[in-house]
């Protein structure tokens, strides 16, 4: 998994109740001026996934028929405890500020929308391939929060986030430019990442190709196909969110329009970039691969 050290520094956001974070296993300063810790307790905490599988029985034979399988979204189980410092439980009137100020983070998680809600750390002592901070992204909250307390034991705080990704990511992303054409584009996780393709204009159509796998991977947009709309210009871009499946023409300001239908279903796959490099082209039709030079991708680092 993502994660081997549940005392490392998180951070909360949700930007619904609040922009700047909750930390989580360091000391932080309440609204009131006094400090609190909210630390995670390593034995209450999980993060995973699930496979969906279905699977039938051979007909009059013994076996199975396995048939393809996915991941679920990821899920954070947490239990947060109080604490006033490392050695001094949280008590009156410093808890109920406590809990007023992480309930007000947790509910804003609820339904957040996109960027509202996440999970940030650090893994222990960094990462031999990546030293970014890594995040579960676009979380909300799965199961409310149950309260609890032993005697002589922290309040504690227990519930579930859940995430539409399958996977945890590198908290900084990545843009390697596809200038001149072509360009290499790098996932230094241990998964398959979902892009985001920008393909700037003008053009009337591109072919977007990984030849780093056997057979290639391709993306063909085109202009002339029923519901396209027109072909693009200097100002405007077509951005291919893989995860979402989604293709949307963007001009310098607000989004235009939805033209997935220019995609080459016959011959386009929203494919995604395994672990490690990969050489990326992109062709265009009545382009010119000057004024295409800010065509991009957008990647964060996969990790299992």
């Amino acid at each position: 998994m993502p994660l081997a050290d549940w005392t490392v520094p998180f951070t909360l956001t949700s930007s619904v109740y609040s922009a700047t974070g909750l930390s989580i296993n360091t000391s932080v300063l309440l609204p009131s001026g006094d400090r609190g810790t909210f630390f995670f307790r390593p034995d209450g905490c999980q993060l995973n996934a699930t496979v969906r599988q279905t699977k039938d029985n051979v007909p009059q034979a013994d076996g199975s028929i396995l048939h393809r399988r996915f991941m679920t979204g990821m899920e954070m189980q947490l239990v947060v405890q109080m604490w006033e410092d490392n050695d001094k439980i949280a008590c009156d009137s410093l808890l109920e500020e406590m809990l007023d100020v992480f309930m007000g983070y947790v509910y804003g998680l609820l339904n957040a929308g996109d960027n509202e809600g996440r999970m940030t750390w650090v893994p222990t002592n960094g990462s031999s391939v990546s030293s970014t901070s890594r995040m579960l992204e676009d979380i909300r909250l799965l199961s409310y929060p149950v309260e609890s307390q032993q005697g002589g034991s922290p309040y504690e705080v227990a519930l579930t986030v859940d995430s539409v990704w399958p996977y945890a990511a590198d908290f900084t992303q990545l843009a390697p430019s596809l200038s001149g054409g072509s360009g290499t584009v790098i996932n230094r996780g241990n998964r398959p990442s979902y892009p985001v393709w920008q393909i700037y204009g003008p053009y009337d159509a591109f072919v977007l190709t990984d030849t780093s796998v056997t057979p290639n991977a391709i993306i063909r947009w085109d202009q002339t196909l029923p519901g396209a709309g027109a072909a693009l210009t200097n100002a405007e871009y077509i951005e291919i969110d893989t995860f979402r499946n989604s293709v949307t023409k963007v001009a310098a300001g607000p989004v235009l329009s939805n033209v997935a239908a220019g995609i080459d279903m016959t011959a386009s796959e929203f494919f995604t970039i395994s672990p490690g490099s990969h050489a990326i082209t992109v062709s265009y039709t009545s382009g010119n691969v000057t004024n295409n030079n800010s065509s991009k991708a957008l990647i964060n680092a996969a990790w299992a």
